[in-house]
């Protein structure tokens, strides 16, 4: 539909609304008024006062984000065990840490690379943080492959996710299941037996899930945090980090 025809179709509901709620002196006008010359009217009032477009944009944007964020706050709330407290989701920090923030990440997306410094200092500076990873690899087919052994690392050798991560995040070379096993391998991790869980169960059912939420959380980048009932999209940084994180203490 063009832009005349439906300034025209909205010219003649608005026609309708007014003649069916308007004075008898109103339902006659309106009743007088063409499509055309409603159109014509509205048309001649939006060329005249672009503004009103504006505002009209600005106002549905503004219902859609408060739309979504409460759709996300429902989301948090029913799915907050499989979210915060996940049994065999990797993490880092407190094990039993009462505040808990949660990254959705891929190991190719360059923003998360980038925060992965601020986010090992933050478990460093407050004892009390448990930091869960989503795995999710959005990126193409090399960052599932790199999902996979990453979580089959968890599986083998789960106390040492953590220093595995960090390691790959600083990388520059490239990510793929050779280099990445490697990797494991100087950690001291039997590559073998990571290389056997690649293809386990519990692997493609995490990956399976950590879409799924991040679909219904409305999550559709990386990185992204979540913490209590706030869907943080973005490379957050480590001040905004800690602000989120003291505030949860204090509430």
């Amino acid at each position: 539909m063009g832009l005349r025809s439906a300034i025209a179709t909205v010219a003649l509901s608005a026609g309708v609304v007014l003649a069916l709620a308007g004075t008898p002196m109103q339902q006659a006008r309106a009743a007088d008024l063409s499509e055309k010359q409603i159109g014509a009217i509205l048309e001649k009032l939006l060329l005249e006062r672009p503004e009103i477009i504006v505002w009209a944009l600005e106002s549905y944007q503004q219902k859609q984000e408060t739309e979504q964020q409460r759709q996300q706050r429902e989301q948090l709330s029913s799915r907050s065990g499989e979210l915060f407290t996940k049994d065999g989701d990797p993490f880092i920090g407190n094990p039993n840490g009462k505040i808990i923030l949660v990254e959705f990440f891929d190991y190719r997306c360059g923003y998360c690379k980038r925060v992965v410094g601020d986010v090992v200092a933050l478990t460093k500076s407050n004892k009390d943080l448990k930091v869960v990873f989503k795995e999710l690899p959005i990126l193409g087919d090399p960052s599932v492959v790199a999902t996979r052994v990453s979580l089959a690392v968890n599986l083998v050798a789960p106390e040492k996710y953590g220093e595995f991560h960090k390691a790959v995040m600083l990388s520059r070379g490239a990510v793929d299941q050779a280099s990445l096993l490697r990797v494991a391998a100087r950690m001291g991790i039997d590559s073998d037996a990571v290389k056997a869980k690649l293809e386990a169960r519990q692997v493609a059912t995490a990956i399976r899930e950590n879409y799924e939420l991040a679909d219904q959380l409305g999550i559709r980048g990386t990185p992204a945090f979540v913490i209590g009932d706030q869907v943080i999209p973005g490379a957050a940084d480590k001040a905004t980090l800690e602000r989120l994180i003291q505030e949860q203490r204090e509430g």
